[in-house]
């Protein structure tokens, strides 16, 4: 995967979730597949109060849009978003704790970079278009 998605090789873990950003350790085990699709990247919704952690400080101020109640789109590209994203240390060891929110972008970077296409045009292409889901877009 580390071809893939390199902003995400070599993680580096908080010590804890009140942890200043720097406080961290080396990851014990990489970023999966696996473990993107059961959601347990690492990284994820907090249920606490906004800006109760320096993380979710500095996940606002980078304008990711991932661990918060639902928020309006980022204003990034999804390969300035990954690259964003790969500044910021996980939450938890990689397939330690399952996390809604973060992994669907991730996986939606992921998906885009396999198929060298925007995802909406993968997802049109191979999935909408052969269900005949015709309305079914990104937008409306």
């Amino acid at each position: 995967m580390d071809d893939l998605l390199p902003e995400l090789a070599n993680r580096r873990v908080l010590r804890s979730l009140d942890a200043e950003l720097d406080d961290t350790v080396p990851s014990n085990r990489p970023i999966t597949l696996e473990g993107l699709l059961t959601f347990r990247l690492g990284f994820g919704n907090v249920l606490a109060a906004p800006n109760s952690y320096p993380i979710q400080r500095t996940e606002a101020e980078l304008r990711l849009a991932t661990i918060g109640q639902p928020w309006s789109p980022t204003p990034h590209t999804p390969d300035e978003w990954i690259r964003l994203f790969g500044t910021l240390p996980l939450m938890h060891q990689p397939r330690e704790q399952w996390m809604y929110n973060t992994v669907t972008q991730v996986l939606g970077v992921l998906l885009e970079r396999a198929a060298a296409k925007p995802l909406e045009e993968f997802l049109r292409e191979r999935i909408f278009d052969p269900l005949g889901m015709h309305d079914t877009r990104f937008s409306v």
